[in-house]
């Protein structure tokens, strides 16, 4: 079907959203997976209540050993997420905003959701 995510809550996702996104976002999916995180489905919380409308997609890296990411982790993330900021092309997702969860855990990635097949279909 090209449908990935779904579009039902899924509370068992939401521990993997930093703490200061939490209250802004509610997970609907898992989108991929990667070798450092993954890529979730979400849709927006405004005073408390879902906006079904405005889907994004969350992309959460973490370190492989689950502890604080490293400085070179660091560095390289803030590289891509400024050189993502700058890219602005009908073929390439729009990067909304990034940063460093509270705890530097993990680092993420607020981007605009496309919905279809992915590359390799």
């Amino acid at each position: 079907s090209g449908k990935r995510g779904g579009n039902e809550l899924s509370a068992d996702l939401q521990e993997y959203v930093p703490e200061e996104l939490r209250e802004n976002f509610a997970i609907l999916g898992i989108v991929g997976r990667g070798t450092f995180g993954q890529v979730f489905k979400a849709v927006r919380v405004r005073n408390g209540s879902i906006v079904r409308n405005e889907v994004e997609a969350l992309k959460i890296v973490c370190s492989r050993q689950g502890q604080r990411l490293t400085e070179k982790e660091l560095r390289r993330l803030f590289r891509e997420a400024a050189v993502m900021k700058k890219i602005v092309c009908k073929h390439a997702v729009h990067l909304y905003d990034y940063g460093l969860s509270s705890d530097n855990r993990s680092f993420w990635f607020r981007m605009e959701f496309l919905d279809g097949p992915t590359l390799q279909q």
